[in-house]
């Protein structure tokens, strides 16, 4: 998939992205580094796409439109294949894991809806424009006083403290999150294969 045109995020991590691109430099205060570690990242994208698999990770949910005000936007051209494949197949299982329950039923209105949602999985439309933007406001919501896109911004120029908005704590957090999630849908698509080789499906 080749992200092209403007995806709608929350305004602060629009801000955070310009920034990025502008090559801010830091805060006047000698407790910061003198570079910014987040202008290192390959591409601005990859920023982007933390945010999006962290509001996935910590909400646990399928994507739906989203009304908010906070809009902002930023442009890209791009190819994000190799992300973007991976994320259909989470959304795949995760689909598969909440609607278990329809195997119990007709296997032909299982795979009607089944087929539905990866049509829209499959449509590089329907991943920016609504499954995007929804994780993105996720990852935007206040998770204690602020949210993993305040703590991203704030840890561009932490030095040596290890501060709540460290890189490495960041990265720590990210880790634990990926890893609850990961663990509570494989147990889940377990007990749905579990059922299916006990016959009781």
């Amino acid at each position: 998939m080749r992200l092209t045109g403007n995806v709608s995020m929350p305004e602060e991590l629009q801000s955070l992205l310009k920034s990025i691109r502008e090559k801010d430099t830091k805060p006047d205060d000698e407790t910061y580094n003198s570079e910014d570690y987040l202008a290192q990242v390959p591409r601005i994208v990859d920023v982007l796409l933390l945010c999006v698999f962290y509001g996935l990770y910590r909400t646990q949910e399928l994507p739906s439109p989203i009304l908010n005000d906070n809009l902002g936007s930023y442009e890209f051209n791009v190819g994000i294949d190799r992300e973007i494949t991976h994320l259909r197949n989470i959304l795949l299982m995760m689909w598969i894991s909440e609607n278990k329950d329809l195997l119990k039923g007709s296997i032909i209105d299982f795979r009607a809806k089944l087929y539905d949602f990866l049509k829209d999985i499959l449509d590089d439309s329907y991943i920016t424009h609504i499954v995007f933007p929804f994780y993105l406001f996720k990852a935007a919501e206040p998770y204690g006083d602020v949210s993993f896109i305040n703590r991203l911004d704030r840890s561009r120029f932490v030095e040596w403290e290890m501060k709540q908005h460290a890189p490495e704590r960041i990265a720590l957090e990210f880790k634990s999150r990926m890893d609850e999630f990961e663990a509570k849908l494989a147990d889940s698509l377990h007990e749905i294969m579990g059922e299916k080789v006990d016959g009781s499906v």
